[in-house]
């Protein structure tokens, strides 16, 4: 984990994603591409320095939403705990939820 001063290998997506943007990828993640298709950047203690290499080479790149998601948990958990995290939807959870009950009004 990042939080714990480890370093983890990252790589850049030479396909860029429907958006257009390049992203990069902590190793095991379930979406990095196959080694043909990304550049390996080295190892970081986190996305956010990841990244800054990653736009050296294309700069139209950010880090993977899968890997930062897993970064903001990992750190939101050190700060509560998993049961509270589980009891409350997020924001982004609320608006998903909200827009998937209005695309079902629609049709």
């Amino acid at each position: 984990m990042n939080c714990t001063g480890t370093l983890k290998r990252y790589y850049l997506a030479v396909r860029p994603q429907t958006n257009k943007i390049h992203p990069v990828h902590k190793e095991g993640c379930p979406f990095m591409p196959d080694d043909k298709n990304r550049i390996y950047l080295g190892t970081f203690q986190s996305e956010a320095e990841a990244g800054v290499e990653g736009r050296k080479y294309i700069t139209k790149s950010c880090s993977c939403l899968f890997c930062a998601k897993e970064a903001v948990t990992a750190e939101k958990n050190l700060v509560t705990s998993q049961i509270t995290d589980n009891c409350f939807p997020t924001e982004s959870q609320l608006s998903l939820a909200s827009e998937n009950s209005f695309s079902c009004f629609l049709n």
